[in-house]
């Protein structure tokens, strides 16, 4: 499982420095691979953490649907991902298409903020 975990972020890293999305692509689905072994875990930091950093590689990557469930997800499971969302710049893709998804969390979504 750490393995995968650590390809799924060395793609997204090339992803960042390249701006080519197959490595985004390929970071989501090495994630996606461990979805169940993270809720078998019980742990609800660790799914919160997965569900997070989930929904900000779907959120680059324009998969809106899914980042938004996971991104709910997350914030169910630990509230802090409510107040992080609004600086986190992988997350302004997926709040300038949904905005309204969000404004139960009381953070401003807008873009840069």
């Amino acid at each position: 499982m750490t393995t995968t975990v650590a390809f799924g972020l060395a793609y997204k890293r090339k992803y960042m420095v390249s701006g080519f999305e197959k490595n985004l692509e390929q970071a989501i689905l090495h994630l996606k691979d461990i979805e169940k072994d993270i809720s078998l875990l019980g742990e609800k930091g660790a799914e919160a953490r997965y569900r997070y950093n989930l929904a900000c590689y779907q959120s680059l990557g324009g998969h809106f649907d899914s980042a938004e469930l996971n991104l709910e997800k997350a914030i169910e499971l630990n509230d802090r991902y409510g107040i992080q969302l609004r600086t986190d710049e992988d997350l302004v893709p997926l709040l300038a298409a949904r905005p309204a998804a969000f404004e139960a969390t009381n953070v401003d979504t807008s873009p840069g903020k």
